[in-house]
């Protein structure tokens, strides 16, 4: 079976969560011995010029190729894949779908995000890159075979706002590393509630404006501990109250976060809107005690005996008294439901999850 993912591709490990899960399951397909290649495209105007995305082409990594328009052409005619993986919403591969009718190929979209949704409520973007940005998803997600995606709510979303037919929308679970050596012992408080949440602060449906109201309503002191790749563009953390001590720190590598989390006694998944949250899956893979809001992809999975950590976007007197309930608890009960978020967390393992994606890719190449 032959595999051709395209998307965006760069080197490193703190990067866009879509990219990531992009090269790691490019990564993890090829160890299974197939034959898989990743394409990624000239993007920066920049840094590239007008001949490169056109006719250009470089060897970014093993087989991971950058090529221009042309190239990538040549590319598919050459390799002749059974399915054209597409990571991420790009621009550049919208030219191959005409080639549907020369070749047998399938087509497979996964959704991180609906633009159109996000870009009317949450993303501040010229109205230009707005219109771009929703007509690029409009046309992929019309012309692909197959859509995977992270949760059930997006599937909803795209059934509403694009009229997908339900039997071209298949599920996909997010994967994680699992790091058995990083995960939480809950030991004897030291006065001082430490919080942790990761996701940019200057994003409006991270929901930090709720997380702060409800924390001023407490009067215990506070270590609250933010992961973002910015430090400002957000009035709510000008004016804290005086028991929040807050700390902004930049993002972390994988293992890094884990070793970060673990430091602290609860995580708070506070979004008004998330597809999924990876982060909030890290967390529970490190031992950690969560309280997550309804409005977030992955509670979609959760089993009976997590929901009780599910909150309702908004109600700041529900995440106070959850907060205070955790806080409470024995350091036994604590360490009991940590090791049920873990247990939890190792179904999104990437071996399983890689091995059912491969389920997937051999019944649509087989149709």
């Amino acid at each position: 079976m032959k595999i051709m993912f395209l998307g965006s591709y760069e080197n490193g490990e703190v990067l866009p969560a879509p990219t990531i899960v992009a090269k790691a399951i490019f990564d993890k397909f090829s160890k299974l011995n197939h034959n898989a290649v990743y394409v990624c495209y000239f993007q920066d105007g920049k840094k590239y010029s007008r001949f490169q995305k056109l006719f250009g082409k470089e060897l970014v990594d093993e087989n991971v190729f950058r090529c221009g328009i042309f190239r990538l052409f040549g590319m598919v005619f050459k390799f002749k894949p059974d399915i054209i993986h597409l990571s991420t919403l790009e621009m550049f591969y919208v030219v191959l779908f005409p080639l549907k009718l020369l070749i047998k190929t399938k087509f497979i979209y996964t959704v991180h995000g609906i633009a159109s949704y996000e870009y009317k409520y949450y993303v501040n973007k010229s109205r230009l890159l707005k219109l771009r940005t929703i007509f690029n998803e409009w046309i992929v997600l019309h012309s692909t075979d197959y859509i995977l995606t992270l949760s059930e709510r997006i599937s909803r979303f795209i059934r509403h706002y694009y009229k997908i037919k339900e039997n071209r929308i298949l599920s996909f679970k997010n994967g994680i590393e699992s790091y058995p050596d990083v995960v939480k012992k809950y030991n004897e408080p030291n006065g001082v509630l430490k919080l942790i949440s990761v996701g940019n602060i200057d994003r409006e449906e991270k929901g930090y404006s709720f997380l702060m109201n409800s924390l001023a309503l407490l009067s215990i002191p506070i270590e609250l501990t933010i992961i973002s790749s910015v430090n400002g563009g957000n009035q709510i953390f000008n004016n804290l109250p005086g028991n929040i001590n807050l700390k902004i720190k930049g993002t972390l590598a994988n293992k890094s976060l884990r070793k970060e989390m673990i430091k602290n006694d609860i995580y708070i998944a506070s979004s008004r809107y998330e597809t999924f949250s990876i982060t909030l899956l890290e967390s529970m893979n490190a031992g950690l005690l969560f309280i997550t809001t309804s409005r977030i992809g992955l509670t979609d999975y959760f089993p009976k005996n997590l929901t009780p950590y599910i909150i309702n976007y908004g109600n700041k007197i529900q995440l106070i008294n959850k907060i205070t309930e955790l806080t409470a608890l024995s350091l036994q009960a604590k360490n009991e439901i940590g090791s049920l978020a873990n247990k939890f967390s190792l179904e999104f393992e990437w071996d399983k999850v890689i091995a059912e994606l491969s389920n997937k890719y051999s019944k649509i190449s087989d149709e």
